[in-house]
């Protein structure tokens, strides 16, 4: 009864919460005219920052042994929100200025393994390991950087309990952590013309709530 239960593929849609946990290195500022006219090593502290999401995901249980249970499965979230200007930085040596960024993080697209483990023939707990990418973009003093795909890992753990039929409820939460990508701009700032680059590692986690079908 537990593998005629969870075994087969299923779909789900979730929504819930997102937090970014961003960090950026080797921050640098050019600036091309006028009496501040050179090249700046900066310091950047840059916030966490919390955001609604939701995301569809896609996949196959199979049976190995007894109750346990192997998944493969694709996560596809959009992160919704406004740019998140909580990034100040500000240069050392003698230019005594301030710059705020800001940065937006469109989506996420998750590919993984599900080991799971049937509690009853209606609850299932299961975990998640896997590929996982999201897009980004970033703006420094009002010049914008190009979109860019930052590739890494996601891990995660979940519930699963089902209501009637082949729907259930779930609950997870899953971390993800990526490669770090260097973002470079150029612009017309304060004290003149410049160009900008930073390396940005964008981490964080989220936790959803929702229903499924397994058909």
């Amino acid at each position: 009864m537990a593998q005629s239960a969870f075994e087969g593929f299923y779909g789900q849609i979730g929504i819930g919460y997102n937090d970014i946990l961003p960090k950026a290195d080797n921050v640098s500022a050019t600036i091309m005219n006028g009496p501040y006219a050179g090249t700046y090593s900066r310091t950047s502290t840059l916030d966490s920052t919390s955001q609604f999401t939701g995301g569809i995901s896609l996949g196959y249980m199979a049976a190995i042994s007894n109750n346990f249970y192997l998944g493969l499965g694709v996560d596809y979230s959009i992160i919704t929100g406004g740019d998140n200007e909580v990034v100040t930085v500000g240069a050392t040596g003698n230019l005594n200025s301030t710059y705020k960024s800001a940065y937006k993080v469109l989506n996420h697209l998750n590919i993984f393994l599900s080991p799971a483990y049937a509690i009853d023939k209606d609850k299932l707990i299961y975990g998640k390991v896997g590929y996982s990418q999201s897009e980004s973009d970033f703006k420094f003093a009002g010049a914008e950087s190009p979109i860019h795909t930052a590739t890494g890992y996601v891990l995660g753990l979940g519930y699963k309990q089902f209501i009637k039929g082949g729907w259930y409820g779930f609950a997870e939460g899953n971390y993800f952590f990526y490669d770090s990508k260097k973002y470079s701009f150029s612009g017309v700032g304060p004290l003149g013309s410049f160009t900008a680059t930073q390396d940005v590692r964008l981490n964080g986690f989220n936790l959803l709530v929702g229903v499924g079908y397994k058909f």
